[in-house]
């Protein structure tokens, strides 16, 4: 697979901004965006009253853990299967599997910085159409 770089931002609690290149996954605890930039659609999926995040997406998934690997699986869901691994208390890789294609997001190189902006987790996808709660389906 390709390896792309970028920045993430993450506030307490359960806001967090993933950019690269291509595109931009990005929650505020109550919706989470993925956005690939070349593209004119963006999913926006409500995660609020759920913890938000990555794990307000995954609430309904099945969950077992293996030492600091976390994987949940639900048949028919869009990603039947999510697997996230976790060190140091931070999130280091994220795989999604939809049949026989995975795509994995893997995080390194990781610094904290204490003067972020609220504003920055509520995503604004310019000229892309929203897609309400893909994973819903």
């Amino acid at each position: 697979g390709s390896v792309q770089s970028g920045k993430i931002l993450y506030q307490y609690p359960g806001k967090l901004r993933v950019e690269t290149g291509t595109g931009v996954i990005a929650t505020n605890g109550q919706h989470l965006w993925v956005h690939n930039k070349g593209s004119s659609l963006c999913a926006r999926q409500d995660v609020g009253g759920v913890g938000g995040g990555i794990l307000g997406v995954l609430s309904s998934y099945e969950g077992t853990i293996q030492g600091n690997t976390y994987i949940f699986k639900k048949k028919g869901a869009r990603f039947e299967e999510i697997v996230v691994q976790v060190a140091g208390g931070m999130v280091r890789s994220v795989r999604m599997k939809r049949g026989d294609e995975s795509i994995t997001y893997s995080f390194s190189g990781m610094t904290i910085d204490a003067g972020i902006s609220g504003a920055m987790f509520n995503y604004k996808p310019a000229g892309a159409q929203i897609i309400e709660n893909p994973l819903n389906n």
